[in-house]
């Protein structure tokens, strides 16, 4: 059974688009998305955890699996000493094994300065940690176009290494691909 991950939907629509929105063109691409039943869902889930539970047993993968995790604090009473804590904790995941190290950390835009600073002075400049951020109106998207660019320009020119996007669910409960499609591909 072949899939198309999440994060390359929009960038494989998009290719198949070639240029400005076209709705006619894009329901011809999308009609065929594979769109996952229920007992399919069930049986890639259980697939996943049989795999999972066999990964248990072998150290090497597991420290592999925690060079995917992004560890995230998105909570309204963030402050530096917690996001401190998160890079701490997202450097040296596991103390017995100092190799093992989170591929970021996810923060609001607020906090990618102090984030930047501390991982640059607490650990060598060439840390490899990202530093990622929600934009574009998270975690709603219901903001203003202007305003969520904004944010993703100013996140990108605080330090971010990565942006999660929020898209507007708004639109995709209306099915309005348009939208959707259009302020991805203005953002890229």
């Amino acid at each position: 059974m072949s899939s198309v991950p999440k994060r390359d939907l929009f960038q494989n629509i998009r290719n198949m688009m070639e240029g400005d929105f076209n709705a006619e063109k894009f329901n011809d691409v999308t009609q065929n998305l594979y769109f996952l039943s229920e007992s399919m869902l069930s049986e890639m889930i259980d697939t996943a955890r049989v795999h999972a539970q066999s990964m248990f047993d072998c150290e090497d993968h597991l420290l592999q699996l925690i060079s995917f995790i992004d560890l995230t604090t998105l909570n309204s009473d963030d402050t530096n000493d917690v996001v401190e804590r998160l890079i701490d904790k997202a450097v040296l995941p596991y103390p017995t094994e100092p190799e093992a190290e989170c591929a970021a950390i996810c923060v609001y835009p607020a906090r990618i300065t102090g984030a930047k600073r501390y991982l640059h002075s607490k650990y060598d400049q060439q840390q490899s940690l990202a530093i990622c951020s929600v934009a574009a109106g998270f975690p709603s998207g219901q903001y203003r176009m202007e305003s969520k660019i904004l944010e993703v320009k100013l996140a990108v020119e605080d330090g971010a290494n990565e942006i999660d996007i929020v898209i507007s669910r708004d639109a995709v409960i209306e099915q309005d691909w348009k939208r959707v499609y259009c302020f991805q591909d203005f953002i890229n």
